[in-house]
């Protein structure tokens, strides 16, 4: 015992890298060769897009990639795994849907489960005082179908709205947690005044703008979302009211930042909840999607944002109504 430790002892040092060395390596050695495939896709993936990238310490964050999976031995126990170290990118919005949850946002065309419903909060409308008011609510769903109801359905609000002598809109936002950002954005489209309505600002400046032609919404040049048929509102000038609270987030911050710089638009409420980025969708080989975090919002004039949205008027909820409603009045 004595002759072991005189020739550890000089070479502590070593020891000591050799040792943080060996549990990864051993971490590796534990978790299966499949899992290990999974993980370096996932790896490569993040490392290449995420939009902390250039910040972040990756030698670390493979360790504790690795050291979370060192018992997996199928691609589902990397999940765990996965999620833990999508903590380290600290861009607070990436986030992995595992297979099964992929398929069910998918949900196939001919299932029994959508036939004509929309999955989640229907939007809604109704006149307030000569106001129409249009409740817009988050949409989870990836499923064609329910995505064409979505936005069908409300441009059927407004043009149910559209008619006599309307005072303005209120476009409410309170409590859309996000979701499925593009038929929120053909469905409201005829309040648009601009073709560009926003964009995504990548961190190497790279940029593509939301635009609005007829009854389609565009990223950049690719159709993303659009109505059955097109509408154009009988009066474009209209004052419009955005109310926004905590609750805002996501892409219902997206909806918020395409009327930042109408002409006729002023914001009501509390600031909004702050994820104001954007989240690529990237397949992964067991069909899971990773949704990274890879751009930042930015309004028609090109100002970026990254954080909470404050509101023009600043309200509690109990009041922003009538606070809005009593602006239109005096436009």
């Amino acid at each position: 015992m004595v002759n072991v430790i005189r020739i550890i002892l000089p070479k502590i040092g070593l020891v000591i890298i050799f040792n943080a060395f060996c549990c990864l390596v051993f971490a590796q050695e534990t978790t299966s060769a499949v899992a290990k495939t999974y993980l370096f896709e996932y790896l490569d993936i993040v490392q290449k897009r995420s939009i902390n990238r250039g910040s972040i310490d990756w030698e670390e964050f493979e360790t504790v990639l690795f050291d979370a999976a060192k018992n997996a031995q199928t691609v589902e126990e990397t999940y765990p795994a996965i999620k833990k170290s999508l903590k380290l990118l600290e861009d607070g919005h990436s986030f992995l849907m595992t297979a099964q949850e992929t398929d069910e946002w998918k949900r196939p065309e001919n299932s029994e489960e959508i036939k004509d419903t929309i999955p989640g909060p229907v939007p809604y409308g109704k006149l307030i005082d000569g106001v129409g008011y249009i409740n817009l609510p988050w949409f989870h769903s990836g499923n064609e179908r329910s995505c064409q109801l979505f936005a069908d359905t409300l441009l059927s609000v407004i043009r149910t709205l559209d008619k006599g002598k309307l005072k303005g809109w209120i476009v409410d936002l309170r409590g859309n947690l996000g979701g499925n950002n593009w038929p929120m954005h053909a469905g409201i489209s005829p309040l648009y005044t601009n073709d560009i309505i926003g964009a995504y600002v990548y961190p190497n400046g790279e940029t593509k703008n939301w635009t609005v032609r007829e009854n389609a919404v565009y990223d950049n040049d690719s159709i993303i979302g659009r109505t059955s048929e097109a509408y154009t509102l009988k009066n474009k000038n209209l004052p419009i009211a955005v109310l926004i609270d905590r609750s805002t987030a996501s892409s219902g911050e997206t909806v918020l930042v395409s009327f930042i710089g109408e002409k006729n638009a002023k914001t009501f409420g509390q600031p909004s909840w702050g994820s104001t980025t954007c989240n690529d969708l990237f397949p992964l080989s067991d069909g899971a999607q990773l949704l990274l975090t890879v751009a930042v919002y930015a309004d028609r004039n090109g100002k970026s944002y990254n954080g909470p949205i404050k509101p023009d008027v600043l309200i509690e909820n109990e009041q922003v109504v009538q606070e809005a409603i009593r602006w239109i009045n005096e436009q």
